[in-house]
């Protein structure tokens, strides 16, 4: 794969990606309920405001963000092992949102409500897809990358300089 060829590559991944995290931001993400009564929802861009101090409360599913974002420059830049094991950490971070059914959370600042989450909403789960485009397109250029090379890469070539 040429070097032209392999920006275009990833500025498509980049933007499908892009495009993905924007659209889970404006859509409904997570379902709670208010002390077991009112029902409320937290739209994506809420979730990402507010998504740091879930460290607060043993929730890390918001620095998913950040291990992507490391995993997409290190993509462009051609470092697929790194990239990829990124990738994968932003996914099982994110998967820390599961952790939040049945956990209680609070809903003020005075600690009088309680917030409950019931359901995750197209927002989480466009939010997911947007982590995954980076992952497999990671995946796909490393197989183009090392399918085009004239010559398989041995261990003694790294040995004999």
């Amino acid at each position: 794969m040429s070097k032209s060829q392999h920006r275009w590559a990833v500025a498509l991944i980049l933007a499908v990606a892009a495009v993905l995290f924007v659209v889970a931001c404006s859509l409904p993400a997570i379902g709670f309920s208010r002390n077991h009564q009112e029902p409320e929802t937290w739209q994506g861009i809420g979730c990402l405001m507010l998504g740091p101090f879930g460290a607060f409360m043993g929730q890390f599913a918001w620095f998913a963000n950040v291990a992507i974002f490391f995993a997409a420059v290190i993509m462009a830049l051609r470092g697929w092992k790194v990239s990829l094991v990124l990738g994968v950490l932003s996914l099982l971070l994110a998967c820390n949102v599961f952790t939040m059914f049945g956990n209680e959370f609070p809903g003020d600042e005075a600690g009088v409500n309680k917030l409950y989450m019931q359901t995750l909403e197209p927002g989480c789960w466009v939010w997911f897809a947007s982590l995954a485009v980076i992952l497999i397109g990671n995946l796909v250029l490393w197989k183009l990358h090392t399918s085009s090379r004239e010559e398989p890469v041995e261990v003694t070539d790294f040995i004999e300089g």
